[in-house]
C-alpha cells in the first residue's frame, strides 16, 4: 500500500488518462495486497478457532469421565453409611422392647 497521495501535473490528455492509469494500478495492487492480508488472517483465524474447539472437546471429555469416575467411586460411602445408619436405627429400636420384656420377667 501506498500512504502517501500522488500529484500529477500534465497538461495534455493523454498524460492525464496514463497517471489515471498508473493510479488505478496503484489501487488494484493495494487491494490486492489487503485482499491477501484479510485471506491470511481469515486462515489464521479459522486454524486457531478450531485449534481452541479441539482442546475445549478434550477437555471436556477427560472432565466427563473424572466425573463419571468419582460419581461411581463417591456413590458407594453415602449408601454403606445410610446403611450402617439404619442398622443402628433398627437395633436401637428394638432393645427397648427386648429390654423391657425380659425386665419384666425377671421382675413380675
Amino acid at each position: 500500500m501506498h500512504p502517501a497521495r500522488f500529484v500529477v501535473t500534465v497538461s495534455s490528455g493523454e498524460d492525464r488518462i496514463a497517471a489515471l492509469e498508473t493510479a488505478v494500478a496503484r489501487i488494484h495492487a493495494d487491494i490486492d495486497a489487503v485482499a491477501q492480508q484479510m485471506e491470511k488472517f481469515q486462515t489464521e483465524l479459522r486454524e486457531a478457532v478450531e485449534s481452541e474447539q479441539h482442546q475445549r472437546r478434550t477437555a471436556l471429555e477427560r472432565l466427563r469421565s473424572v466425573q463419571h469416575k468419582d460419581l461411581r467411586a463417591s456413590a458407594l460411602l453415602p449408601e454403606a453409611t445410610g446403611l450402617i445408619w439404619l442398622l443402628v436405627g433398627v437395633i436401637l429400636s428394638t432393645i427397648p422392647a427386648e429390654v423391657s420384656a425380659g425386665l419384666y420377667k425377671l421382675w413380675p
